[in-house]
């Protein structure tokens, strides 16, 4: 649910032309956003039985970054702690997005969980997967959707030069 949102909110962005519009289906992105590596990393845990490291507490611990930052992405305009300035680039449509300090926090924490949840994956799977056909197929998926997050993030996020062009947000 949460790449799919993302993915709507990412399109209706790119499509409006109103930056107010823009600015709220970004904003709305977000409850994707941070919810996907966190979602992946909980995945991870329970695809390979190792459940009992998620205890509420634990899971409670997990949603600290990702819910701050939705917070922080509804009332970024009063801090600028996730985006510092918010403009329409008029040539292309999109918009810029200038990054304050939490949105580092916030990639850092996205990051982290991704690899934490593929090694995880990657590391249990020979106790949850024994047919080698399966196996090709799950470390395919496991590959394909980290590089479609991680690496489509940095190609979107890197995409102009001399300044950061966001059309999706991670």
């Amino acid at each position: 649910f949460g790449v799919a949102f993302w993915a709507v909110m990412a399109g209706l962005e790119a499509g409006l032309s109103d930056p107010e519009a823009k600015l709220l289906a970004a904003k709305l992105s977000y409850l994707g956003v941070c919810s996907v590596p966190t979602l992946w990393l909980i995945f991870a845990m329970q695809y390979v039985h190792h459940d009992r490291w998620l205890s509420r507490p634990i899971l409670a611990l997990l949603a600290v970054v990702p819910v701050a930052t939705v917070i922080l992405v509804f009332t970024t305009e009063t801090h600028g702690l996730v985006w510092s300035s918010m403009t329409l680039n008029e040539e292309t449509g999109t918009m810029v997005y200038g990054h304050g300090w939490w949105f580092w926090v916030a990639v850092g924490y996205s990051y982290a969980a991704m690899v934490a949840g593929t090694a995880v994956v990657l590391t249990g799977i020979d106790v949850v997967v024994l047919v080698v056909g399966v196996v090709v197929v799950v470390l395919a998926t496991v590959v394909v959707v980290v590089l479609v997050v991680v690496v489509g993030g940095d190609v979107d996020r890197l995409g102009a030069v001399g300044e950061v062009v966001v059309a999706r947000h991670q």
